[in-house]
């Protein structure tokens, strides 16, 4: 009985996906923003910029989740209200 039920397990593996794909995003990008802004807005911005542009980042700031078990590739976007939400693939279980 305990080999059919690890026959059984392992076949299921190979027909059903069992993995767990996890997203993250950090907020919505606004039209005209690179779509990785929250990572990056630091480079981009000139240092006399930079004070105003951290209190700008800082309330637009929404971190969101996403687990799925379907693979949507390293990065994807989804359309919001107000512009695009850029998730990227941060781990998989």
């Amino acid at each position: 009985m305990l080999g059919i039920s690890s026959f059984y397990a392992g076949y299921t593996k190979k027909f059903f996906n069992e993995d767990l794909y996890i997203y993250q995003s950090m907020g919505v990008n606004l039209p005209g923003e690179p779509d990785n802004v929250f990572k990056y807005w630091r480079h981009i911005t000139r240092p006399e910029e930079r004070e105003n542009k951290s209190i700008e980042m800082n309330t637009i700031y929404d971190p969101k989740g996403v687990e799925t078990i379907n693979f949507k590739g390293e990065s994807f976007l989804k359309a919001e209200k107000n512009g695009n939400r850029y998730f990227w693939l941060d781990g998989r279980r």
